[in-house]
């Protein structure tokens, strides 16, 4: 009943049948669980995943850190040219 309520599928047919069966007011209980769980909630799981997103693309976007095709850089040929030298 609660994550159906959380993600707003058919919350207020379950809030219909509990209002008839206990008490007019459990309505407030209904209005905490929807914008704490659907609204509080789900922005605070996109808030973590935007996070993420940025610092993974802030590190792709290093100079130096990664090649073309995604993978990171390995030593550069001229160097062993020096040091062969």
């Amino acid at each position: 009943m609660v994550f159906q309520c959380t993600t707003l599928e058919g919350w207020s047919d379950i809030q219909t049948l509990y209002q008839e069966t206990y008490s007019y007011y459990i309505f407030l209980y209904f209005v905490v669980m929807v914008f704490i769980g659907a609204f509080f909630l789900m922005n605070l799981t996109l808030a973590v995943i935007n996070a993420a997103f940025s610092d993974t693309n802030k590190q792709a976007n290093e100079p130096g850190k990664f090649d073309d095709a995604g993978g990171e850089v390995g030593p550069n040929l001229d160097d062993f040219e020096e040091a062969a030298a």
